[in-house]
């Protein structure tokens, strides 16, 4: 209709007395003049060529890849964090053992937990007393929302209460020793370790009543190397304090006696021991961030990973200083007690020996 139709036609109609149009067609004629004429179809695209399909498949695998290797918890490839938290893992038993061994003159018992919940580390900072398990019994989100290191937490119930022992993370990081030995360009390091000390914070929650901070994270990859900037970002997040560093090189192998004499000083040097901060803060938390790490360009991927009896070896330091930790806590605490009965013995003494002379005198006086 609009290809029959134009604004002169219409007009010359309207104004002609003899003409059939009448007003109310009026309208439809000038919207059937302003729609536009169809464009013809566009002609179908041709199917991509074999080859493109197959690099359009490459780069999908490869992106898929990528982000299905990239651990969600803070470490860097799945198959790397699986063959080293499962080195970590088998360490559980032997510590345990450890602990109950350590705890057994002084009584109590040891627990040992995959996780913790918000909701009892909050009531763990405001009552020591109040005893944490890995069961809940409130809906409430904060008991659905927990912290899940990877060694997991060990505590040590003792006169009531219970005390950490133990806390244990592990991460791996780097992938450019590998893209080196592909022949490709290295890539920059990740920051996926940074995101570690929001658990020290939880972690902080479940040590508010102690002195001491028994977390350890074990790092390892070409990415904690002393070339690059990782491993300092990660003394940024812990107040400035050094970290406990094991360089793996061609000079000296995992397997060296040099790098076994550097993890047995390593081991020695381990403290949980808070530290003053400052002014405003008085007693701060201080993981031991034990480091493990190779060049990139010099040695081939895992070569830095931590060994089992490695492992053992920090934790079973950790653990023996925190059960010292306790059984010094318990004892001042029985010292303070004992001190303060024996006041309140020498007052009721005091005021029975004067009872018939309200003014404190001496019939000899």
């Amino acid at each position: 209709m609009a290809a029959n139709l134009n604004i002169g036609s219409i007009i010359d109609a309207t104004s002609n007395p003899n003409s059939d149009i009448k007003p109310r067609h009026l309208m439809s004629m000038l919207s059937a003049l302003a729609e536009p004429e169809p464009e013809p179809a566009p002609a179908p695209a041709p199917a991509p060529a074999p080859e493109q399909v197959n690099n359009i498949q490459t780069q999908s695998q490869g992106l898929s890849n990528r982000h299905l290797n990239m651990h969600q918890d803070g470490r860097t490839l799945v198959d790397d964090s699986n063959v080293s938290e499962g080195n970590l893992k088998t360490i559980i038993e032997p510590l345990l053992e450890r602990a109950r061994a350590l705890i057994a003159p002084h009584g109590g018992s040891i627990q040992y937990l995959k996780k913790v919940s918000l909701e009892d580390l909050a009531m763990h900072m405001r009552n020591p007393k109040h005893i944490i398990d890995d069961t809940s019994n409130t809906a409430s989100i904060d008991a659905r929302v927990s912290i899940k290191p990877d060694a997991g937490i060990i505590m040590w119930t003792f006169n009531g209460t219970q005390y950490p022992l133990y806390i244990g993370e592990d991460k791996v990081q780097g992938t450019n020793d590998q893209l080196h030995a592909a022949g490709k360009k290295r890539q920059a390091t990740g920051n996926a370790i940074e995101r570690y000390f929001k658990n020290v914070r939880a972690e902080e929650m479940l040590c508010a009543n102690v002195p001491y901070f028994p977390s350890v994270v074990f790092a390892a990859g070409c990415d904690f190397h002393h070339t690059e900037t990782i491993a300092k970002r990660l003394e940024v997040g812990n107040y400035g304090t050094p970290n406990h560093y094991v360089e793996i090189s061609t000079e000296n192998p995992a397997d060296s006696d040099a790098i076994a004499a550097q993890m047995q000083n390593m081991t020695q040097r381990i403290s949980i021991y808070k530290r003053v901060g400052g002014k405003y803060a008085p007693a701060i938390s201080i993981p031991s961030v034990c480091v493990k790490a190779h060049k990139w360009d010099a040695l081939p991927h895992n070569s830095s990973l931590w060994k089992p009896h490695e492992y053992l070896a920090v934790s079973e330091r950790v653990v023996e200083l925190a059960v010292n930790e306790v059984v010094q806590i318990v004892q001042r605490e029985t010292d303070d007690a004992v001190r303060t009965n024996a006041r309140r013995t020498r007052y009721v003494h005091d005021t029975t020996r004067y009872e018939d002379h309200p003014f404190g005198l001496d019939k000899e006086w």
